[in-house]
């Protein structure tokens, strides 16, 4: 029961200091986040806009990537140690689903 109650005292202690922590941050953001003079913005609220709209447009341009592969299960493959030779095979398994699908296949686009 002794280390239990020890364990539990160091929860306490550290339950504790994380609360001092939280208010001096609190206290510190406050003071940090006043209304700055352009459109009645804070700095802070500035920075969450611009780091959202980084990552709306990261995710956008996952996404457009993303749409742009297809992967295909159970199709043959060819049994060569040359990459060449498999990507080649693979091209023309592709090339001839085009017709199957009726779909427009481009090649290298970026």
């Amino acid at each position: 029961m002794c280390d239990f109650e020890h364990k539990l005292n160091q929860f306490a202690a550290l339950k504790t200091r994380v609360n001092i922590l939280e208010q001096k941050l609190s206290t510190t953001f406050t003071a940090i986040a006043k209304p700055s003079h352009d459109n009645g913005l804070s700095d802070e609220d500035l920075i969450k806009f611009v780091v959202q709209d980084e990552l709306n447009k990261k995710t956008k341009r996952r996404i457009l990537r993303a749409g742009k592969n297809v992967i295909f299960h159970g199709g043959p493959e060819e049994r060569s140690d040359k990459v060449e030779e498999r990507k080649d095979s693979d091209l023309i398994y592709v090339t001839e689903l085009d017709g199957v699908f009726n779909i427009k296949l481009q090649e290298n686009v970026e």
